[in-house]
């Protein structure tokens, strides 16, 4: 049986906001609508060896590497790679880095099971404090033909109440029309949707922000 992870990626942009790293669907995707999903979403499997793969924070760093800033050499199916080679890569080792000295965090934040498909779905966030890290590397976040080039919207860094949040504030369709106001989830994928609530909410009640 496959398994899916799906990865809410949250940057800090500035002293009072976050940006959720958030995209469209894009035409090779498995998704035929150009839904929002969040990047660094993935099945769960076997890409270099089992020791390194079984991590979970590995799959999401390798997955961020390939989605998020084109790297598509961490694909290479070999016993002779290094599967950790991409730790190397500055974009990656800065979050190793940060993580390391609590300006970062990693952590699940739930399961589900999307019914569409029939594939069960960890779901996991990635929090970066630290706002040089989207001021160094936004230039060179680079996705690929999985998603579509969307609108980067973003929330405040005070966030304490979601439900509010999301059914009062938050831009239903950050590409259309920005008087909307509420969460839809018929806008996103189903593992997606719930990986969003579930990151924020985890990120807001454990004070990640």
């Amino acid at each position: 049986m496959r398994i899916g992870v799906c990865n809410l990626i949250l940057l800090r942009e500035s002293p009072s906001e976050y940006v959720p790293i958030v995209q469209r669907r894009g035409p090779l995707s498995m998704i035929q609508q150009h839904l929002l999903d969040p990047v660094s979403s993935c099945m769960f499997a076997v890409a270099t060896t089992p020791n390194a793969d079984k991590e979970l924070r590995h799959t999401v760093l390798r997955e961020t590497a390939e989605e998020l800033f084109g790297e598509k050499e961490v694909r290479k199916r070999t016993g002779s790679l290094d599967p950790y080679w991409f730790y190397e890569k500055p974009y990656v080792s800065d979050i190793l880095k940060m993580i390391e000295a609590g300006s970062a965090s990693f952590d699940v934040t739930g399961f589900c099971v999307d019914l569409v498909r029939c594939v069960p779905e960890i779901t996991t966030v990635l929090v970066i404090r630290d706002e040089t890290y989207f001021k160094r590397y936004r230039p060179l976040m680079h996705l690929g033909p999985e998603h579509i080039v969307s609108t980067l919207f973003k929330f405040p860094r005070d966030l304490r109440n979601v439900d509010r949040y999301l059914a009062e504030q938050i831009v239903t369709d950050p590409d259309g029309d920005l008087s909307r106001r509420g969460f839809d989830p018929t806008r996103w994928t189903l593992p997606g949707g719930f990986s969003f609530r579930q990151g924020l909410s985890k990120a807001a009640e454990r004070k990640l922000l």
